[in-house]
């Protein structure tokens, strides 16, 4: 498993395992990103920017520090 921060634009990936608190697991679940689903990543940001994904039928951009949180499986 690697982080989503870790994954190429334009590869896919399916959600393994979230880490960190409450707090944030409560954020992600209401974005969708939750374990099993689909990620497709569109594209990222220069100097360390936001991540931009697709999940399910709508994009979502997302900070560098919180896509570390995120383990992945690449497809």
């Amino acid at each position: 498993m690697v982080t989503l921060s870790e994954i190429k634009p334009q590869e896919s990936c399916v959600i393994c395992k979230i880490l960190g608190e409450n707090s944030i697991h409560k954020s992600f679940i209401e974005m969708g990103l939750i374990p099993g689903e689909k990620i497709h990543i569109l594209k990222i940001a220069p100097f360390k920017g936001p991540i931009e994904v697709r999940i399910a039928d709508y994009n979502v951009a997302l900070r560098r520090s919180e896509a570390e949180k995120i383990l992945v499986k690449k497809l």
